[in-house]
């Protein structure tokens, strides 16, 4: 097989681990963005108890 081959190879491995690493990179953000939402209404639904309970 020619060295040409090789590097083709190479290369195509290169490219396939970034996607791959990308595409792991964008699931790990899409959950992490979901538990933040889910964090974010917990505070706010504690934050309106609190001032339902004080205010009554």
């Amino acid at each position: 097989m020619s060295d040409l081959f090789y590097a083709f190879v190479a290369y195509a491995i290169v490219w396939a681990a970034f996607f791959a690493y990308a595409f792991f990179l964008s699931r790990k953000e899409r959950d992490l963005r979901a538990e933040l939402e889910e964090l974010r209404k917990a505070i706010a639904e504690k934050e309106r108890g609190k001032k339902s309970a004080s205010g009554a």
